[in-house]
């Protein structure tokens, strides 16, 4: 499990893990904080990162689960 910070912006991001999963993420969870209601959408790209697609800026936290 990793945890982390996936920034302010809106539009698509691509977000970095830490370490590396060794060979599979199972899920990411991700937290947003904005005056406007939005569900961001991710993608997992492979077991380094993933991507996420915000409409409007606001602060996202992250959490990753894998093995």
């Amino acid at each position: 499990m990793q945890w982390g910070y996936a920034g302010n912006s809106g539009g698509s991001v691509d977000v970095t893990f830490p370490v590396s999963f060794t060979k599979t993420v199972y899920q990411i969870q991700l937290t947003y904080n904005s005056d406007n209601y939005e569900n961001p959408t991710y993608a997992i790209k492979d077991t380094k990162s993933f991507r996420y697609w915000s409409k409007y800026g606001g602060d996202k936290l992250w959490l990753a689960v894998g093995v």
